[in-house]
């Protein structure tokens, strides 16, 4: 494995941090609330307990999610953030960017995402320039290449959610 690696800031700690824009930010609230969805929401659809859930969400060292970098959209910083599920052996790159969220994924095996083929192209390569705030090493062939280590682009955090519901539900099956 090790496709993607990355390190950064825990995003716990970031959100304690002074990285919010500034109220007067017409997308401050967007902002938040996409932060809010990665901390808060989306570990709910990769942990399997409170316990598990509560471990990631909380994170504050070598755990869980971080801002494994940045990107700028709409005049606002936002992260760039790396998930590790280790008990999963998954690990991710994820950004949204108001628009659309590009997705990177390393698996131990090959997933099957062949409930996202009518919202999300599987078969062709994402240029590097969509991918706001990745090293280029994050960026990853497509699915259908690799089915194991791909990026793709979501639509939404509806999308996002499935996915990783979708890539735990799978990787917690038959080993």
């Amino acid at each position: 494995m090790s496709e993607i690696s990355f390190d950064g800031e825990a995003l716990l700690a970031w959100c304690r941090g002074d990285n919010w824009p500034a109220a007067t930010m017409i997308y401050e609230s967007a902002v938040k609330r996409q932060v809010m969805f990665m901390r808060d929401t989306l570990p709910y659809a990769f942990t399997i307990d409170g316990e598990e859930y509560h471990r990631h969400a909380s994170a504050t060292e070598d755990a869980g999610t971080v801002v494994a970098s940045t990107h700028r959209s709409k005049s606002c910083v936002l992260p760039v953030y790396g998930i590790d599920v280790r008990s999963l052996g998954l690990r991710a790159v994820v950004r949204g960017n108001f628009h659309n969220w590009m997705v990177s994924v390393e698996a131990p095996r090959p997933l099957d995402l062949a409930m996202f083929a009518h919202s999300t192209d599987l078969s062709n390569r994402i240029d590097s320039c969509y991918c706001e705030g990745f090293r280029e090493e994050w960026v990853l062939g497509p699915h259908a290449k690799n089915p194991r280590a791909f990026t793709v682009e979501m639509n939404g955090e509806h999308d996002v959610y499935a996915l990783f519901l979708s890539m735990a539900h799978q990787l917690r099956g038959a080993k």
